[in-house]
């Protein structure tokens, strides 16, 4: 599989690291991964290689103080993750003019997936979303309330993720901005979840009810974790993803 790693520039100016998976498919996977993740993560990777496997090309990208990203904690934003989802499907627009584009969301990529489609111009209207972190300001909020040094500090620097990540308050009061129960349209986009039952990071009450509300189809998988990485549950996932993009 070719993979090109290259630089975007978004509308409002920065730096977008992209991979670039795009060989004249019919079919172009957006795919925006995790907090704390990257382009390169386990779970868009594993993604990447199953979609391409089955005919679809693949564009990921990393969003600010993520991956290879130059921007750090201080400039994360909803507005320049937004930013940097508009600058990778522009590119895709670029390579595959004529391709039909849809969306693959992991938790708070699914969550910012469906911020973009709420409120940017976008020309998918297909997205799939694996353990969407649909009540995304909560988490924010209880990982800094449990945190001493942001307690003290109004920030703090996040070492379990793939890159150190600091969280500052400013990005925590600015995602509390953006309830996609209420900015999300149902009918904006055709939409497939896929949420393990015993997710203890992002509610499966909260996906349970958005699919209500929104007309989203749910898959709930028994006895899942948040990263859906039992024992066959990575190639459920992929499969899930593969049989909804694949159908017209």
């Amino acid at each position: 599989m070719t993979m090109k790693t290259e630089q975007l520039t978004a509308e409002s100016g920065f730096q977008v690291p992209g991979l670039n998976a795009v060989e004249g498919e019919g079919t172009v996977v957006l795919m925006a991964h995790g907090f704390g993740s990257e382009k390169r993560g386990h779970t868009p990777l594993f993604m990447t290689e199953g979609l391409k496997a089955a005919g679809f090309g693949v564009y990921g990208f990393d969003f600010p103080a993520h991956g290879d990203s130059p921007l750090t904690g201080d400039q994360l934003t909803m507005e320049h993750c937004l930013d940097s989802c508009g600058a990778a499907e522009a590119r895709v627009r670029e390579l595959a003019p004529d391709a039909e584009i849809v969306y693959f969301g992991s938790s708070f990529g699914a969550y910012t997936v469906l911020l973009y489609l709420a409120t940017r111009p976008h020309w998918g209207r297909k997205a799939y979303l694996r353990s969407a972190a649909i009540d995304m300001p909560r988490l924010i909020w209880q990982i800094a309330g449990e945190n001493e040094a942001f307690q003290r500090d109004g920030y703090c620097d996040l070492t379990d993720y793939n890159r150190p990540l600091k969280l500052t308050r400013a990005f925590c009061e600015n995602l509390s901005q953006y309830d996609v129960f209420q900015l999300y349209q149902a009918g904006t986009a055709q939409l497939r979840m896929i949420h393990g039952e015993q997710d203890s990071t992002a509610s499966p009450a909260a996906a349970r009810k958005f699919a209500a509300e929104k007309g989203a189809e749910l898959i709930l998988v028994p006895g899942a974790e948040h990263r859906l990485m039992e024992p066959g549950n990575p190639e459920r996932a992929l499969q899930a993803a593969i049989d909804f993009f694949a159908k017209r």
